[in-house]
């Protein structure tokens, strides 16, 4: 294994197999034959306790997510980064427009009072 050559892993792991009784005999020996170690059998819990527990779990969690806290903060800063960064894009590009039309409208007017 990966672990135990790693060294992290110094303990054998112990072996689950969660069935009903049908699933487990079919599988139990399978199961030894394939790791060399005794597997522990453990009937399944009723669907309604499975979803009950599962649903306590995701309402106690404050923030049920896979993505780590620092790159959540990190994507979270690069979105504001370019929010503000696009922000000010935009205002360049507006003020740019305002000035070509202010110096057309200025030339155009220019040349009205032209005397002659």
């Amino acid at each position: 294994m990966v672990g135990e050559l790693e060294g992290w892993l110094t303990a054998s792991p112990k072996w689950h197999l969660v069935a009903d009784p049908v699933n487990a005999t079919e599988w139990e020996a399978v199961l030894r034959a394939a790791v060399n170690e005794p597997v522990s059998v453990t009937e399944p819990p009723a669907p309604a306790v499975l979803a009950a527990g599962t649903a306590k779990r995701a309402a106690a969690a404050e923030k049920s997510n896979l993505l780590p806290a620092e790159f959540a903060a990190q994507y979270h800063q690069q979105f504001c980064g370019r929010l503000w960064l696009r922000g000010l894009a935009y205002a360049g590009l507006a003020y740019a427009v305002f000035l070509v039309i202010y110096f057309c409208a200025v030339s155009v007017l220019g040349y009205r009072n032209l005397p002659g």
